[in-house]
């Protein structure tokens, strides 16, 4: 067991082929566009998820441990990731 605090994200299956250890996480304004950094992914934690997406449909996938930078990041409903 860990005590130390940690940001984790929800990916759904159709997303996590995508997704990398290393990889940048954006943020951004209009959908794809003016999108800024706040992190990277850290780890792909194993087992499966289920649970309300964004939009309130269940989803599958996995959580993922993110590395951000910015902190106010965490608050948003939609974070992107972008290969480096």
């Amino acid at each position: 067991a860990t005590r130390a605090s940690m940001d984790v994200a929800f990916v759904p299956y159709e997303q996590l082929e995508g997704v990398r250890p290393g990889d940048d996480v954006v943020q951004c304004t209009w959908g794809i566009f003016a999108c800024h950094r706040v992190g990277t992914v850290r780890e792909i934690i194993p087992g499966e998820i289920v649970t309300p997406d964004p939009w309130g449909e269940l989803a599958r996938g996995r959580f993922v441990v993110l590395h951000l930078t910015d902190n106010e990041a965490v608050q948003e409903r939609i974070l992107r990731v972008s290969a480096r």
